[in-house]
């Protein structure tokens, strides 16, 4: 298992087997650039794992 800062640090070494970010990308400016290095990580043929919200829960 590696823990990444996707907002600060380089793209590791890979490829890896499953790459999973859970609530993450909410807080990622550019989201795009984020997905795209995290797919660019994944052996192919393996996972990428993304859990998000979308905010709706935090309204009134």
């Amino acid at each position: 298992m590696l823990r990444h800062d996707v907002g600060r640090d380089a793209p590791p070494a890979g490829p890896f087997d499953l790459v999973h970010a859970r609530l993450l990308l909410v807080y990622v400016a550019e989201r795009d650039a984020a997905l795209r290095t995290m797919v660019q990580a994944l052996r192919p043929g393996v996972w990428l794992v993304v859990e998000d919200g979308d905010g709706s829960r935090l309204l009134p």
